[in-house]
Protein backbone atom coordinates (compact mmCIF):
# COMPACT_ATOMS: atom_id res chain seq x y z
CA UNK A 1 0.00 0.00 0.00
CA UNK A 2 1.62 3.14 -0.86
CA UNK A 3 2.05 6.29 1.14
CA UNK A 4 2.75 9.85 0.77
CA UNK A 5 2.47 13.06 2.56
CA UNK A 6 -0.63 14.71 1.65
CA UNK A 7 -2.12 18.54 1.48
CA UNK A 8 -3.34 18.13 5.43
CA UNK A 9 0.43 17.08 7.06
CA UNK A 10 -0.13 13.35 7.77
CA UNK A 11 0.17 10.59 5.28
CA UNK A 12 -2.82 9.66 3.47
CA UNK A 13 -3.27 6.35 1.70
CA UNK A 14 -4.42 5.31 -1.34
CA UNK A 15 -6.95 2.73 0.12
CA UNK A 16 -8.50 1.96 3.95
CA UNK A 17 -9.85 -0.98 5.20
CA UNK A 18 -13.44 -0.53 5.86
CA UNK A 19 -13.92 0.96 9.11
CA UNK A 20 -16.89 -0.10 11.76
CA UNK A 21 -18.24 1.74 15.05
CA UNK A 22 -14.75 3.57 14.82
CA UNK A 23 -12.62 0.77 14.17
CA UNK A 24 -11.03 -1.47 11.23
CA UNK A 25 -12.66 -4.59 10.41
CA UNK A 26 -11.06 -7.33 12.20
CA UNK A 27 -8.91 -4.92 14.33
CA UNK A 28 -9.13 -2.88 17.84
CA UNK A 29 -9.15 0.67 18.37
CA UNK A 30 -6.04 2.09 19.71
CA UNK A 31 -5.89 2.89 22.66
CA UNK A 32 -3.98 5.99 22.01
CA UNK A 33 -3.32 8.65 19.47
CA UNK A 34 -1.32 7.54 16.54
CA UNK A 35 1.49 9.84 15.84
CA UNK A 36 1.44 11.29 12.46
CA UNK A 37 4.68 10.74 11.61
CA UNK A 38 5.01 6.91 12.11
CA UNK A 39 4.10 5.56 8.90
CA UNK A 40 7.14 7.66 7.23
CA UNK A 41 9.48 8.28 9.91
CA UNK A 42 11.66 5.99 11.63
CA UNK A 43 12.40 6.52 15.12
CA UNK A 44 16.32 7.37 14.48
CA UNK A 45 15.17 9.76 11.60
CA UNK A 46 12.95 11.74 13.92
CA UNK A 47 15.48 11.74 16.96
CA UNK A 48 17.80 12.91 14.40
CA UNK A 49 15.58 15.64 13.03
CA UNK A 50 14.45 17.02 16.60
CA UNK A 51 17.83 17.11 17.68
CA UNK A 52 18.68 19.51 14.80
CA UNK A 53 15.82 21.13 15.34
CA UNK A 54 16.53 21.92 19.67
CA UNK A 55 20.54 23.21 18.55
CA UNK A 56 18.67 25.47 16.26
CA UNK A 57 16.61 27.03 19.23
CA UNK A 58 19.54 27.09 21.13
CA UNK A 59 21.26 29.04 18.82
CA UNK A 60 18.31 31.39 18.21
CA UNK A 61 17.98 31.83 22.50
CA UNK A 62 22.31 32.11 22.87
CA UNK A 63 22.51 35.17 20.54
CA UNK A 64 19.51 37.28 22.31
CA UNK A 65 22.38 37.11 25.49
CA UNK A 66 25.42 36.78 23.74
CA UNK A 67 26.89 40.09 24.00
CA UNK A 68 26.36 40.34 28.12
CA UNK A 69 29.83 39.41 28.53
CA UNK A 70 30.89 41.02 25.23
CA UNK A 71 30.15 44.73 25.63
CA UNK A 72 33.15 45.57 27.29
CA UNK A 73 35.17 44.10 24.25
CA UNK A 74 33.03 45.73 21.61
CA UNK A 75 32.90 48.68 23.00
CA UNK A 76 36.66 48.94 23.24
CA UNK A 77 36.82 47.61 19.65
CA UNK A 78 34.19 49.72 17.44
CA UNK A 79 33.40 52.34 20.16
CA UNK A 80 30.07 54.35 19.84
CA UNK A 81 28.70 53.07 23.88
CA UNK A 82 25.36 55.27 22.98
CA UNK A 83 24.56 52.78 20.59
CA UNK A 84 25.05 49.74 22.17
CA UNK A 85 21.78 49.23 23.81
CA UNK A 86 20.25 49.29 20.01
CA UNK A 87 22.20 45.71 19.92
CA UNK A 88 19.29 44.09 22.05
CA UNK A 89 16.61 46.09 21.02
CA UNK A 90 17.02 45.49 17.27
CA UNK A 91 17.43 41.24 17.58
CA UNK A 92 14.16 41.54 19.81
CA UNK A 93 13.09 43.96 16.84
CA UNK A 94 13.83 41.11 14.10
CA UNK A 95 12.92 38.24 16.53
CA UNK A 96 9.38 39.54 17.60
CA UNK A 97 8.39 42.04 14.54
CA UNK A 98 9.09 39.59 11.74
CA UNK A 99 7.01 36.03 13.33
CA UNK A 100 3.54 36.89 12.37
CA UNK A 101 5.08 37.29 8.77
CA UNK A 102 6.84 34.14 8.65
CA UNK A 103 3.33 32.76 9.80
CA UNK A 104 1.94 33.41 6.84
CA UNK A 105 4.87 32.83 4.54
CA UNK A 106 4.06 28.97 6.21
CA UNK A 107 1.77 28.77 2.62
CA UNK A 108 5.16 27.68 0.84
CA UNK A 109 5.86 24.87 3.24
CA UNK A 110 7.38 24.78 6.72
CA UNK A 111 10.40 23.52 5.00
CA UNK A 112 11.43 25.93 3.24
CA UNK A 113 10.87 28.54 5.63
CA UNK A 114 13.33 26.90 7.96
CA UNK A 115 15.69 26.79 5.30
CA UNK A 116 15.68 29.92 4.59
CA UNK A 117 15.53 31.19 7.81
CA UNK A 118 18.76 29.21 8.83
CA UNK A 119 20.27 30.57 6.02
CA UNK A 120 19.14 34.44 6.78
CA UNK A 121 20.32 33.58 10.51
CA UNK A 122 24.16 32.74 8.81
CA UNK A 123 23.90 36.17 6.61
CA UNK A 124 23.20 38.08 10.11
CA UNK A 125 26.00 36.10 11.91
CA UNK A 126 28.67 36.77 9.13
CA UNK A 127 27.86 40.60 9.54
CA UNK A 128 27.91 40.71 12.64
CA UNK A 129 31.25 39.24 13.03
CA UNK A 130 32.86 41.30 10.34
CA UNK A 131 31.02 44.50 11.32
CA UNK A 132 33.30 47.98 11.14
CA UNK A 133 31.31 49.84 13.23
CA UNK A 134 28.24 49.53 15.42
CA UNK A 135 25.97 50.17 13.04
CA UNK A 136 27.24 47.47 10.90
CA UNK A 137 26.89 45.39 13.89
CA UNK A 138 23.07 46.45 15.16
CA UNK A 139 22.07 45.80 11.12
CA UNK A 140 23.51 42.25 11.86
CA UNK A 141 21.48 41.34 14.82
CA UNK A 142 18.30 42.97 13.01
CA UNK A 143 19.03 40.58 10.33
CA UNK A 144 19.86 37.24 12.51
CA UNK A 145 16.95 38.33 14.73
CA UNK A 146 14.96 37.49 11.21
CA UNK A 147 16.17 34.39 10.89
CA UNK A 148 15.67 33.32 14.44
CA UNK A 149 12.18 34.32 14.07
CA UNK A 150 11.96 32.10 10.76
CA UNK A 151 13.70 28.84 12.95
CA UNK A 152 11.71 29.68 15.85
CA UNK A 153 7.85 29.75 13.93
CA UNK A 154 8.67 26.92 11.42
CA UNK A 155 9.91 24.40 13.91
CA UNK A 156 6.82 25.03 16.12
CA UNK A 157 4.74 24.44 13.15
CA UNK A 158 6.63 21.52 12.28
CA UNK A 159 6.41 19.36 15.45
CA UNK A 160 3.07 20.31 15.73
CA UNK A 161 2.48 18.60 12.51
CA UNK A 162 4.54 15.64 13.01
CA UNK A 163 3.48 14.83 16.69
CA UNK A 164 0.66 13.65 18.41
CA UNK A 165 -1.83 15.78 20.86
CA UNK A 166 -0.43 12.75 23.33
CA UNK A 167 3.33 13.77 23.18
CA UNK A 168 3.10 17.53 21.89
CA UNK A 169 3.47 19.20 25.11
CA UNK A 170 6.17 17.17 25.85
CA UNK A 171 7.85 18.35 22.93
CA UNK A 172 6.98 21.67 23.40
CA UNK A 173 8.80 21.13 26.84
CA UNK A 174 11.85 20.26 24.82
CA UNK A 175 11.73 23.80 23.19
CA UNK A 176 11.00 25.81 26.31
CA UNK A 177 14.22 23.77 27.69
CA UNK A 178 16.47 24.78 24.91
CA UNK A 179 15.51 28.12 24.82
CA UNK A 180 16.36 28.76 28.54
CA UNK A 181 19.58 26.89 28.08
CA UNK A 182 20.59 29.20 25.07
CA UNK A 183 19.68 32.16 27.33
CA UNK A 184 21.96 31.11 30.12
CA UNK A 185 25.08 29.66 27.97
CA UNK A 186 25.10 32.79 26.07
CA UNK A 187 26.93 35.25 28.19
CA UNK A 188 29.22 32.27 28.99
CA UNK A 189 29.88 31.31 25.16
CA UNK A 190 30.57 34.72 24.66
CA UNK A 191 32.64 35.63 27.83
CA UNK A 192 34.75 32.72 26.52
CA UNK A 193 35.58 34.18 23.70
CA UNK A 194 36.06 37.32 24.46
CA UNK A 195 38.85 36.67 26.53
CA UNK A 196 40.53 34.08 24.51
CA UNK A 197 42.97 34.34 21.08
CA UNK A 198 40.14 33.88 19.10
CA UNK A 199 38.65 37.51 20.14
CA UNK A 200 34.84 37.94 20.15
CA UNK A 201 34.06 37.83 16.98
CA UNK A 202 34.41 34.24 16.61
CA UNK A 203 31.30 34.40 19.07
CA UNK A 204 29.37 35.39 15.87
CA UNK A 205 31.23 33.30 13.16
CA UNK A 206 30.88 30.34 15.38
CA UNK A 207 27.12 30.22 14.63
CA UNK A 208 28.27 28.92 10.55
CA UNK A 209 29.69 25.83 12.07
CA UNK A 210 26.18 24.80 13.64
CA UNK A 211 24.33 26.16 10.74
CA UNK A 212 25.99 24.17 7.88
CA UNK A 213 25.91 20.70 10.63
CA UNK A 214 21.73 21.65 10.91
CA UNK A 215 21.30 22.50 7.02
CA UNK A 216 21.53 18.62 5.60
CA UNK A 217 19.39 16.97 8.42
CA UNK A 218 16.39 19.79 7.30
CA UNK A 219 16.85 18.95 3.77
CA UNK A 220 16.56 15.10 3.64
CA UNK A 221 14.55 14.50 7.00
CA UNK A 222 11.51 16.84 6.89
CA UNK A 223 9.11 15.99 4.34
CA UNK A 224 8.19 17.76 1.70
CA UNK A 225 4.19 17.65 1.64
CA UNK A 226 1.55 19.28 -0.89
CA UNK A 227 1.58 23.31 -0.51
CA UNK A 228 -1.57 24.72 0.71
CA UNK A 229 -3.15 26.70 -1.55
CA UNK A 230 -1.09 24.70 -4.26
CA UNK A 231 -4.01 26.16 -7.27
CA UNK A 232 -2.33 29.73 -6.89
CA UNK A 233 1.29 30.67 -8.20
CA UNK A 234 4.19 31.66 -6.27
CA UNK A 235 3.49 35.44 -7.11
CA UNK A 236 -0.12 35.16 -6.58
CA UNK A 237 0.31 33.81 -2.82
CA UNK A 238 3.35 37.14 -2.45
CA UNK A 239 0.88 39.40 -3.72
CA UNK A 240 -1.71 38.05 -1.36
CA UNK A 241 0.67 39.17 1.97
CA UNK A 242 -1.02 41.58 4.31
CA UNK A 243 2.75 43.80 3.61
CA UNK A 244 0.92 46.83 5.67
CA UNK A 245 -0.13 44.81 8.20
CA UNK A 246 3.22 43.66 8.61
CA UNK A 247 5.23 47.19 8.32
CA UNK A 248 2.50 47.92 11.17
CA UNK A 249 2.66 45.26 13.38
CA UNK A 250 6.85 45.77 13.36
CA UNK A 251 6.92 49.41 13.40
CA UNK A 252 4.36 49.16 16.36
CA UNK A 253 6.32 46.79 18.45
CA UNK A 254 9.72 48.40 17.66
CA UNK A 255 8.48 51.76 19.18
CA UNK A 256 7.42 49.63 21.90
CA UNK A 257 10.52 48.02 22.94
CA UNK A 258 12.23 51.24 21.96
CA UNK A 259 10.90 53.00 24.41
CA UNK A 260 11.01 50.82 27.45
CA UNK A 261 14.41 50.22 26.69
CA UNK A 262 16.06 54.07 26.26
CA UNK A 263 13.40 55.64 28.86
CA UNK A 264 15.22 57.28 32.29
CA UNK A 265 18.23 54.58 30.88
CA UNK A 266 19.16 56.83 27.67
CA UNK A 267 16.59 59.73 27.64
CA UNK A 268 14.61 61.41 30.06
CA UNK A 269 10.63 60.35 30.19
CA UNK A 270 10.07 63.85 29.10
CA UNK A 271 12.46 64.21 26.10
CA UNK A 272 10.71 64.21 23.05
CA UNK A 273 12.48 61.43 21.84
CA UNK A 274 10.63 59.22 24.44
CA UNK A 275 7.36 61.39 23.87
CA UNK A 276 7.74 60.89 20.42
CA UNK A 277 8.00 56.76 20.90
CA UNK A 278 5.35 56.47 23.23
CA UNK A 279 2.73 58.77 20.91
CA UNK A 280 3.71 56.19 17.64
CA UNK A 281 3.21 53.26 19.52
CA UNK A 282 -0.10 54.26 20.31
CA UNK A 283 -0.97 55.66 16.85
CA UNK A 284 0.90 52.51 15.24
CA UNK A 285 -1.11 50.05 17.84
CA UNK A 286 -4.26 51.52 17.38
CA UNK A 287 -4.02 51.28 12.95
CA UNK A 288 -2.55 48.19 12.93
CA UNK A 289 -6.03 47.38 15.15
CA UNK A 290 -8.19 49.46 12.48
CA UNK A 291 -6.24 48.08 9.69
CA UNK A 292 -6.83 44.19 10.50
CA UNK A 293 -10.86 45.19 11.47
CA UNK A 294 -11.56 46.28 7.89
CA UNK A 295 -8.98 44.64 6.09
CA UNK A 296 -7.33 47.41 4.80
CA UNK A 297 -5.55 46.53 1.80
CA UNK A 298 -5.89 43.14 2.44
CA UNK A 299 -8.28 40.26 2.85
CA UNK A 300 -10.07 38.11 5.89
CA UNK A 301 -8.04 35.07 5.11
CA UNK A 302 -4.99 36.94 3.89
CA UNK A 303 -4.53 39.66 7.05
CA UNK A 304 -1.15 39.30 9.27
CA UNK A 305 -3.29 38.61 12.85
CA UNK A 306 -5.66 35.46 13.06
CA UNK A 307 -8.69 37.41 14.20
CA UNK A 308 -11.44 34.46 13.23
CA UNK A 309 -9.43 31.88 16.04
CA UNK A 310 -9.32 34.76 18.95
CA UNK A 311 -12.93 35.43 19.24
CA UNK A 312 -13.01 32.51 22.20
CA UNK A 313 -12.75 33.94 25.71
CA UNK A 314 -10.68 30.37 26.44
CA UNK A 315 -8.09 31.27 23.92
CA UNK A 316 -7.39 34.13 24.87
CA UNK A 317 -7.10 33.31 28.46
CA UNK A 318 -4.89 30.75 26.94
CA UNK A 319 -2.36 33.70 25.29
CA UNK A 320 -2.58 35.29 28.49
CA UNK A 321 -1.73 32.58 30.75
CA UNK A 322 1.33 32.00 27.97
CA UNK A 323 2.36 35.78 28.46
CA UNK A 324 2.81 36.01 31.99
CA UNK A 325 4.21 32.56 32.35
CA UNK A 326 6.72 33.22 29.73
CA UNK A 327 7.20 36.80 31.61
CA UNK A 328 8.64 35.47 34.25
CA UNK A 329 10.57 33.12 33.00
CA UNK A 330 12.54 35.62 31.00
CA UNK A 331 12.76 38.02 33.79
CA UNK A 332 13.81 35.01 35.93
CA UNK A 333 16.63 33.29 33.58
CA UNK A 334 17.85 37.54 33.10
CA UNK A 335 17.67 39.13 36.55
CA UNK A 336 18.92 36.33 38.57
CA UNK A 337 22.56 35.79 37.31
CA UNK A 338 22.04 40.13 37.84
CA UNK A 339 21.51 39.71 41.36
CA UNK A 340 24.42 37.87 42.03
CA UNK A 341 26.93 39.70 39.75
CA UNK A 342 25.90 43.67 40.74
CA UNK A 343 24.72 42.30 44.63
CA UNK A 344 26.93 39.93 45.44
CA UNK A 345 29.78 40.27 43.15
CA UNK A 346 29.84 37.23 41.85
CA UNK A 347 31.63 36.23 38.31
CA UNK A 348 29.84 35.45 35.35
CA UNK A 349 30.34 31.85 35.59
CA UNK A 350 29.29 31.66 39.27
CA UNK A 351 26.33 33.73 38.48
CA UNK A 352 24.90 31.13 36.09
CA UNK A 353 25.41 28.41 37.70
CA UNK A 354 23.23 30.52 40.83
CA UNK A 355 20.89 29.83 38.31
CA UNK A 356 21.19 26.23 37.62
CA UNK A 357 18.26 25.36 40.39
CA UNK A 358 15.36 27.30 38.36
CA UNK A 359 16.81 25.55 35.03
CA UNK A 360 16.91 22.18 36.12
CA UNK A 361 13.60 22.32 38.38
CA UNK A 362 11.85 24.67 35.07
CA UNK A 363 13.07 22.13 32.38
CA UNK A 364 12.03 19.04 34.21
CA UNK A 365 8.38 20.51 35.48
CA UNK A 366 8.12 21.20 31.68
CA UNK A 367 8.81 17.88 30.72
CA UNK A 368 6.56 16.28 33.69
CA UNK A 369 3.70 18.92 32.91
CA UNK A 370 3.32 17.74 29.54
CA UNK A 371 3.46 14.52 29.58
CA UNK A 372 0.70 14.11 32.16
CA UNK A 373 -1.33 16.74 30.14
CA UNK A 374 -0.96 14.35 27.09
CA UNK A 375 -1.85 11.36 29.47
CA UNK A 376 -4.78 12.79 31.33
CA UNK A 377 -5.86 15.10 28.84
CA UNK A 378 -7.29 17.78 31.83
CA UNK A 379 -4.91 20.78 31.63
CA UNK A 380 -6.50 23.33 33.84
CA UNK A 381 -4.96 22.28 37.24
CA UNK A 382 -1.72 22.97 35.64
CA UNK A 383 -2.38 26.55 35.41
CA UNK A 384 -3.28 26.67 38.19
CA UNK A 385 -0.97 25.38 40.30
CA UNK A 386 2.01 26.72 38.40
CA UNK A 387 0.90 29.94 38.45
CA UNK A 388 -0.10 29.69 42.36
CA UNK A 389 3.88 28.34 43.02
CA UNK A 390 4.86 30.90 41.18
CA UNK A 391 3.11 33.58 43.31
CA UNK A 392 4.68 32.07 46.23
CA UNK A 393 8.63 31.77 44.96
CA UNK A 394 8.58 35.30 43.86
CA UNK A 395 6.59 36.41 47.25
CA UNK A 396 9.77 34.98 48.65
CA UNK A 397 12.41 36.48 46.26
CA UNK A 398 10.91 39.73 47.18
CA UNK A 399 12.57 39.55 50.81
CA UNK A 400 15.90 38.33 49.88
CA UNK A 401 18.78 40.84 51.01
CA UNK A 402 21.92 41.29 50.40
CA UNK A 403 23.37 38.73 52.66
CA UNK A 404 20.70 36.21 52.54
CA UNK A 405 21.97 32.95 52.14
CA UNK A 406 22.04 31.67 49.07
CA UNK A 407 20.35 28.36 50.29
CA UNK A 408 17.31 30.11 50.83
CA UNK A 409 17.69 31.62 47.21
CA UNK A 410 18.42 28.73 45.89
CA UNK A 411 14.74 26.91 47.77
CA UNK A 412 13.04 29.68 46.58
CA UNK A 413 14.56 29.43 43.17
CA UNK A 414 13.10 25.87 43.13
CA UNK A 415 9.91 26.76 43.84
CA UNK A 416 9.72 29.19 40.68
CA UNK A 417 11.24 26.92 38.47
CA UNK A 418 8.41 24.59 39.14
CA UNK A 419 6.09 26.88 39.14
CA UNK A 420 6.50 28.60 36.02
CA UNK A 421 7.67 24.94 34.36
CA UNK A 422 4.25 23.73 34.96
CA UNK A 423 2.50 25.91 32.15
CA UNK A 424 5.02 27.69 30.33
CA UNK A 425 4.70 25.67 27.24
CA UNK A 426 1.58 24.31 27.91
CA UNK A 427 -0.74 26.91 26.64
CA UNK A 428 0.92 26.25 22.93
CA UNK A 429 0.29 22.22 23.08
CA UNK A 430 -3.82 23.31 24.37
CA UNK A 431 -3.99 26.46 21.63
CA UNK A 432 -3.08 23.79 18.71
CA UNK A 433 -5.38 21.27 20.34
CA UNK A 434 -8.86 22.88 20.89
CA UNK A 435 -8.73 24.58 17.60
CA UNK A 436 -10.42 23.65 13.72
CA UNK A 437 -7.86 21.74 11.90
CA UNK A 438 -7.40 24.25 9.31
CA UNK A 439 -6.52 27.30 12.09
CA UNK A 440 -3.97 24.73 13.33
CA UNK A 441 -1.06 26.42 11.67
CA UNK A 442 -2.12 29.93 12.81
CA UNK A 443 -2.08 28.59 16.25
CA UNK A 444 1.29 27.64 16.47
CA UNK A 445 2.30 30.91 14.79
CA UNK A 446 0.24 32.63 17.61
CA UNK A 447 2.40 30.33 20.17
CA UNK A 448 5.64 31.01 18.52
CA UNK A 449 4.50 34.57 18.16
CA UNK A 450 3.33 35.19 21.96
CA UNK A 451 6.49 33.16 23.32
CA UNK A 452 9.54 35.65 21.33
CA UNK A 453 7.47 39.12 21.32
CA UNK A 454 6.08 38.59 25.70
CA UNK A 455 9.62 37.92 26.43
CA UNK A 456 11.47 40.67 24.62
CA UNK A 457 8.62 43.19 26.11
CA UNK A 458 9.01 41.71 29.74
CA UNK A 459 12.47 42.18 30.14
CA UNK A 460 12.20 45.68 28.42
CA UNK A 461 9.98 46.51 30.81
CA UNK A 462 11.68 44.64 33.57
CA UNK A 463 15.45 46.66 32.62
CA UNK A 464 13.18 49.72 32.43
CA UNK A 465 11.51 49.41 35.88
CA UNK A 466 15.53 48.08 37.23
CA UNK A 467 17.50 50.99 35.82
CA UNK A 468 14.99 54.00 36.21
CA UNK A 469 14.99 52.75 40.17
CA UNK A 470 19.01 52.01 40.30
CA UNK A 471 20.07 55.21 38.90
CA UNK A 472 17.89 57.55 41.06
CA UNK A 473 19.28 55.91 44.22
CA UNK A 474 22.86 55.40 43.52
CA UNK A 475 22.63 59.13 41.97
CA UNK A 476 21.38 60.55 45.79
CA UNK A 477 24.54 58.15 47.16
CA UNK A 478 27.05 59.79 44.68
CA UNK A 479 25.48 63.20 44.13
CA UNK A 480 28.74 64.12 41.79
CA UNK A 481 28.74 60.78 39.63
CA UNK A 482 27.34 62.01 36.37
CA UNK A 483 23.84 60.02 36.01
CA UNK A 484 25.50 58.55 32.43
CA UNK A 485 28.22 57.31 34.10
CA UNK A 486 25.74 55.52 36.47
CA UNK A 487 24.05 54.11 33.98
CA UNK A 488 27.35 52.59 32.09
CA UNK A 489 28.39 51.12 35.23
CA UNK A 490 24.76 49.23 35.63
CA UNK A 491 24.56 48.16 32.24
CA UNK A 492 28.44 46.69 32.74
CA UNK A 493 30.18 48.60 30.57
CA UNK A 494 31.33 51.10 32.40
CA UNK A 495 33.96 51.33 35.37
CA UNK A 496 32.74 49.77 38.99
CA UNK A 497 31.00 51.88 41.33
CA UNK A 498 32.21 50.12 44.24
CA UNK A 499 35.89 49.97 43.83
CA UNK A 500 36.62 53.17 45.11
CA UNK A 501 33.70 53.43 47.44
CA UNK A 502 33.84 53.69 51.35
CA UNK A 503 32.32 50.19 52.72
CA UNK A 504 29.88 52.56 54.17
CA UNK A 505 28.98 54.05 50.31
CA UNK A 506 29.76 50.21 48.40
CA UNK A 507 27.21 48.98 51.49
CA UNK A 508 24.34 51.38 50.45
CA UNK A 509 24.89 51.25 46.34
CA UNK A 510 24.22 47.23 47.09
CA UNK A 511 21.56 48.21 49.27
CA UNK A 512 20.20 50.39 46.21
CA UNK A 513 21.02 47.96 43.67
CA UNK A 514 18.99 45.20 45.82
CA UNK A 515 16.17 47.23 45.81
CA UNK A 516 15.72 47.90 42.21
CA UNK A 517 15.29 44.34 41.87
CA UNK A 518 13.28 44.00 44.19
CA UNK A 519 10.91 46.36 42.16
CA UNK A 520 11.40 43.66 39.46
CA UNK A 521 10.57 40.70 41.54
CA UNK A 522 7.50 42.69 42.46
CA UNK A 523 6.47 42.98 38.61
CA UNK A 524 6.43 39.42 38.74
CA UNK A 525 4.32 39.03 41.96
CA UNK A 526 1.86 41.34 40.23
CA UNK A 527 1.77 39.16 36.73
CA UNK A 528 1.37 35.64 38.89
CA UNK A 529 -1.37 37.14 40.88
CA UNK A 530 -3.28 38.08 38.05
CA UNK A 531 -2.26 35.16 36.15
CA UNK A 532 -3.12 32.61 39.38
CA UNK A 533 -7.11 34.28 39.39
CA UNK A 534 -7.28 33.76 35.76
CA UNK A 535 -6.20 30.06 35.59
CA UNK A 536 -9.66 29.34 37.63
CA UNK A 537 -11.64 30.80 34.41
CA UNK A 538 -10.14 28.11 32.18
CA UNK A 539 -12.65 25.43 31.08
CA UNK A 540 -11.86 22.17 32.82
CA UNK A 541 -11.71 20.75 29.58
CA UNK A 542 -10.47 17.19 28.53
CA UNK A 543 -8.32 17.30 25.20
CA UNK A 544 -9.39 14.32 23.13
CA UNK A 545 -8.05 13.35 19.63
CA UNK A 546 -10.69 13.09 16.56
CA UNK A 547 -10.95 10.05 14.75
CA UNK A 548 -11.16 10.98 10.79
CA UNK A 549 -11.16 8.44 7.51
CA UNK A 550 -7.77 7.54 8.30
CA UNK A 551 -7.76 6.85 11.73
CA UNK A 552 -7.12 8.15 15.08
CA UNK A 553 -5.24 11.93 14.66
CA UNK A 554 -4.96 15.17 16.58
CA UNK A 555 -6.88 18.49 15.09
CA UNK A 556 -3.69 19.88 15.24
CA UNK A 557 -2.35 17.59 13.14
CA UNK A 558 -4.08 18.23 10.21
CA UNK A 559 -2.38 20.94 8.48
CA UNK A 560 0.90 21.82 5.93
CA UNK A 561 4.18 20.82 6.78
Amino acid sequence: MEEQIGQDGFVEKEASPPRENGREKGTEMQSHEESPRSSFMSSFRWTVLCFSMLVAEIQAALDSTITADLQPTIIDSLGEISKFPWINVTYALGLGGSCLLWGKLLVFGSKNVLLLGRAIFAIGSVVTAAAPTMNALIVGKVITGIGSSATYISTINIITALTSAEERGRYFGYIGSMWGLGTIIGPLIGGAFAVSAAGWRWSFYFNLILVALTFPPFIFLIPSSKRKRSSQSSLQLIRCLDLVGSILFSSALFTLIAALSFAGAIHPWSSPRIIGLLCSTGILWSSLAAQQAATIFTTKEDRILPIHILSSWEMWNLIFQMSCSISMLFITIFYTPLYSQFVRGQSALRSAIDLLPFLLTCVTAMLVSGWLISSVGYYKLWFIAGSGLSLISFSCLYTIEVDTPYGKIYGYLILGGIGTGLYAMNAGAVMSATVAKQDAADAATIFGCVDTICGAIAVAVANCVFVNRATDSIQVILPETPRHVVQQAIAGVGASLTNEASPEVRARILQAARDAIADVWLQLIATAAVSFVFSFLLRNKKLKPVTTEIGPVSEAAAFPL
